[in-house]
């Protein structure tokens, strides 16, 4: 299962490296895609999800291949953030991309109503609802001819 910082790291590296062509890159470039985590770590992640075909690597570089998964883990991933920004972009085990959304908390303005104001909202409620119930008995009532 691909990580968020994985898929984000995959991304930037479809943008950068055609799919199915080797290429050397360095570790310390690498490491400047990512935010947070090591290079090192996020390819072998890469690795073991079938998104990168790694030829050679060394302690300085590493000789690598994206696959054609990877470029369709990259192209949903840029599709789906692009639709909604609360969405974070994981795989499962099969790869298959998952959108896990995070939902946004709406800030309602609330209204303080007072003691008095309550009560006098309640009572015409009340007496309204009261007035309508009666006339609606009243008219079945005179209709059956009771």
């Amino acid at each position: 299962m691909l990580s968020q910082q994985a898929t984000v790291f995959l991304s930037k590296l479809c943008d950068l490296i055609p799919a199915g062509k080797y290429t050397i890159r360095d570790w310390e470039d690498l490491s400047s895609l990512s935010d947070e985590s090591d290079a090192k770590e996020i390819i072998e992640q890469l690795k073991i999800n079938g998104c990168v075909d790694i030829k050679y690597k060394s302690e300085q570089d590493v000789c690598f291949a994206l696959t054609d998964k990877a470029t369709l883990v990259s192209q949903e991933y840029k599709s789906i953030v692009t639709q909604d920004e609360s969405c974070q972009v994981v795989t499962n085990n099969a790869g298959n991309v998952i959108v896990v959304s995070q939902p946004k908390e709406v800030d309602r303005p609330t209204k303080k109503v007072g003691r008095l104001s309550s009560f006098i909202y309640g009572l015409l409620g009340g007496l309204l609802g009261g007035s309508i119930g009666g006339g609606v008995v009243y008219a079945i009532l005179t209709l059956i001819g009771g």
